[in-house]
């Protein structure tokens, strides 16, 4: 039986928190959305309780973790999908089509049903694709949201 970890406050500086996603293994909570904060557990593994190095990720439109404990970042500036490796060093960038122009909305997601397999990618130019998050292989929808 593994060690259950002690939720406590924990002060995250200066963050827009709209996205959250724990790692496949349980030990890192990634958060934000204006800048990307990494809580990790202890070296005991029984307490999350200190903020992690994210590299200056920063403005994202989406995160997911994945099967291989890596993490996608949809950029907000440029709709590119980025895969970091468990260090957070960019492993694999994939070009969006333009930015995605918010006008001032958010953008709500929702868990679906193969998540951990699947990642919905939205490209910028009303297409979205369907991505395998291991292969980085994908197939677009394109029109997804109208022309």
């Amino acid at each position: 039986m593994t060690a259950q970890a002690r939720v406590e406050t924990i002060p995250i500086p200066d963050v827009c928190l709209q996205r959250i996603k724990v790692s496949k293994d349980g030990n890192r909570v990634f958060c934000g959305r204006n800048n990307l904060v990494a809580l990790e557990r202890d070296s005991q593994g029984t307490r999350i309780s200190h903020p992690g190095v994210t590299n200056g990720i920063q403005k994202f439109l989406d995160i997911s973790t994945t099967q291989d404990d890596c993490l996608l970042v949809v950029d907000q500036k440029t709709s590119d999908l980025i895969k970091y490796d468990k260090k957070l060093r960019p492993i694999k960038r994939i070009k969006g089509k333009r930015t995605l122009n918010l006008n001032g909305s958010q953008i709500t997601t929702t868990s679906y049903c193969g998540d951990d397999t699947l990642f919905l990618w939205m490209l910028g130019d009303n297409s979205i694709a369907i991505l395998n998050p291991e292969s980085m292989a994908y197939d677009i929808i394109h029109d997804f949201f109208g022309n």
